[in-house]
């Protein structure tokens, strides 16, 4: 018999003095806890993770967090992908977001790297030309890392790495990562807005929808 209702990032633990009961513990840390699976369907504009809607927790539990984006890909050619994170439950906006990328292109003739860098823009842009079911180009993957507020004034910050078929047939990797320069550390951080748009290295001017392809997962991770 099982002693008491199961809490999302728990798991069924022996009940202490061997009585023979299950009962449910918290896991352990450095373990990815998933959050929610979001499979792309009706061609959406965003994929949104926010606290408290559709189980979605993005609160202190949870250190960390990771999102891997899984085949993925625009309705548009020659669009990229970007991330911003939410506020109160809307798109944190503000021009503070810090990023650099190295990408690396690879064809069947040639081979060719560049570092790109932006700042004072209002997204996180992954990769500079993105992935779509168009014009030869295909499917984009990414994993990505998200560290929320640091300790006093630190900043907010994230890693990724992702790879994609460019239409140009080349195969393209790249790794980047950046910070939000804001020192209130994002307040009320609680989500995640994903979409397209073709503003290379610049704000969101024009969002594209998603191909029905794929899905977005979110992971929550304790240290």
């Amino acid at each position: 018999q099982i002693s008491n209702a199961p809490t999302n990032g728990y798991f069924l633990s022996a009940q202490s003095g061997n009585t023979g009961g299950l009962t449910w513990a918290e896991a352990g840390g450095g373990k990815q806890t998933l959050i929610k699976a979001t499979s792309i369907s009706g061609n959406p504009v965003n994929v949104d993770f926010v606290h408290g809607t559709g189980g979605v927790v993005i609160d202190s539990t949870y250190d960390y967090y990771v999102i891997d984006v899984i085949n993925c890909a625009s309705q548009t050619d020659v669009h990229m992908m970007w991330f911003r994170v939410m506020q109160s439950g809307s798109e944190y906006t503000s021009g503070n977001y810090a990023s650099s990328m190295k990408e690396f292109y690879r064809s069947s003739s040639s081979a060719s790297e560049t570092h790109r860098t932006n700042w004072g823009i209002n997204n996180f842009p992954i990769g500079q030309v993105g992935a779509s079911n168009t014009g030869a180009e295909q499917n984009m993957n990414v994993s990505i890392r998200y560290n929320p507020n640091g300790i006093g004034a630190e900043y907010p910050n994230v890693t990724w790495r992702a790879t994609w078929w460019q239409d140009n047939n080349q195969s393209v990797h790249n790794v980047g990562g950046g910070h939000i320069i804001d020192t209130g550390g994002v307040n009320a951080f609680n989500g995640f807005r994903f979409g397209w748009h073709s503003n290379y290295g610049g704000n969101v001017n024009n969002t594209s929808q998603w191909s029905n392809q794929g899905k977005v997962v979110l992971y929550g991770v304790k240290s």
